[in-house]
């Protein structure tokens, strides 16, 4: 991965487990970043430690998202927000987040019309959840348009359960019904794009948080090797980054500043 100037990351996990505060860290504290706000609650995160310096020097650009014509409004902020990039006026571009995009793409599914951008012109979908249709606007959004992009970005998701249907069956083995069984995690994205998006990205990391201890404010981890966390940088397989500057403790691990539990070398 070219992490100096062009990472590409998905970070997922649920919501309060810090993914934003960590997206906007990338690339360094004074990397100017635009935020694709399609959840809406960016502002709800910008007293965090390290978003609000951010806020206040001016370095966080946004722009929010809202049916109709959704893809409309992002084909146009595509274009504008990669000519700037490509003139160096962001250094970081985020998308926030998958899970709330899907629910607009099934919202307008219906009445798609002339989008140049993403190739659909003149689609008309009949069916509510078509995987096919996200598929074609995710991997067309995902791999075509953002690798255009001189600059880091960042794909925040959330994550479910990964579930396998078991069959029921009665005394005379006669199949009666299934039950859902928890296998494992997975990224919340409908059908197969699951397992099939994370393979877009050079990293994927997986955010949680340690609320075990009720007396103390809850810790921030990182999962860098796990069921859905992959890494090809020199990292630990998780690490605890409360109260720390997430690139700064993921570039100097990988570099070897830090030690593999993010202290200083000595």
């Amino acid at each position: 991965m070219s992490y100096e100037k062009r990472a590409r990351l998905l970070h997922l996990g649920n919501s309060g487990t810090g993914k934003t505060c960590a997206s906007l860290s990338i690339g360094g504290a004074k990397a100017r970043v635009f935020v694709f706000d399609i959840d809406n609650r960016l502002l709800g995160a910008r007293y965090y430690p390290g978003v609000k310096e951010k806020f206040d020097e001016g370095l966080v650009e946004y722009e929010t998202f809202r049916p109709p014509n959704v893809l409309q409004q992002i084909e146009i902020s595509l274009d504008r927000v990669l000519n700037e990039a490509k003139r160096g006026n962001f250094q970081l571009v985020v998308w926030s987040s998958t899970t709330n995009f899907s629910d607009l793409l099934l919202v307008e599914s219906t009445g798609i019309k002339d989008i140049k951008h993403f190739s659909i012109a003149g689609t008309s979908i009949n069916q509510k959840m078509d995987y096919n249709y996200l598929h074609r606007i995710y991997k067309e959004l995902m791999v075509d348009e953002f690798n255009k992009f001189p600059c880091h970005l960042v794909v925040e998701g959330h994550i479910k359960s990964k579930t396998l249907s078991k069959p029921i069956l009665d005394a005379a083995g006669n199949h009666i019904g299934d039950e859902q069984q928890v296998v494992g995690r997975e990224m919340a994205m409908p059908g197969q794009l699951s397992d099939k998006f994370p393979t877009w990205f050079n990293e994927t990391y997986e955010f949680t948080k340690d609320d075990t201890i009720q007396s103390q404010p809850p810790r921030h981890i990182v999962r860098f090797k796990s069921q859905i966390a992959k890494t090809a940088m020199r990292l630990p397989a998780s690490i605890d980054w409360t109260n720390r500057d997430f690139w700064e403790l993921l570039t100097g691990i990988h570099e070897g500043r830090l030690d593999q539990k993010g202290q200083e070398k000595k």
